[in-house]
């Protein structure tokens, strides 16, 4: 997340600030925040999670999205762009911009959002009723966390952060290789 804009703005404003501007924001209950553009490796390890996905969930009734595809989080209040995204909700191919139903959100952490992404937007994710998993992927310590819903309320992580590695996803028998998600890298 980077700067707030000045003023609170309704859902409505967001939406036609979303259309008519070049820059996406995230929204939060009337905050507006401009999205920063990202270093190259944090769009390569987004293309390799959202790639590695696609095929993997090909056939399954799932989408994958990468950070161009709105995420209502708090109906009506909070919206963000994830880095990677999956649905497999048949109600949200009703909506190009925006879905709702996300049962898998990955986030490459970067020095200005990670402690949005470790905290607030952490907290927003994990009480989406649809989310089963929330990733995320520091390019500086190369590696993968990932937060699994368990029984209630309550909530695993794990950490990857080796070669050699597969990190389990909530997708029955899905791990992702650490290799995979860390390809290209130097």
């Amino acid at each position: 997340m980077n700067t707030a804009l000045k003023k609170t703005l309704t859902r409505d404003d967001y939406f036609e600030l979303e259309r008519t501007s070049e820059t996406k924001h995230e929204f939060f209950h009337g905050e507006v925040f401009a999205m920063a553009g990202v270093r190259d490796r944090h769009n390569e390890i987004a293309l390799n999670f959202a790639l590695f996905l696609r095929g993997a969930l090909r056939g399954k009734g799932c989408g994958v999205y990468i950070s161009d595809v709105r995420l209502e989080v708090d109906e009506g209040g909070h919206y963000t762009y994830p880095d990677v995204f999956v649905t497999c909700d048949p109600r949200d191919r009703d909506n190009p911009l925006t879905k709702r139903h996300a049962s898998l959100v990955v986030e490459v952490l970067s020095e200005g959002t990670a402690a949005y992404d470790r905290g607030l937007k952490a907290q927003q994710y994990r009480r989406m009723p649809s989310l089963r998993g929330y990733v995320l992927i520091d390019p500086d310590t190369q590696t993968v966390e990932v937060q699994t819903r368990g029984e209630g309320s309550a909530w695993t992580l794990v950490v990857y952060g080796a070669a050699g590695e597969v990190a389990a996803l909530p997708f029955e028998g899905l791990g992702v290789p650490w290799a995979e998600v860390f390809a290209r890298m130097e």
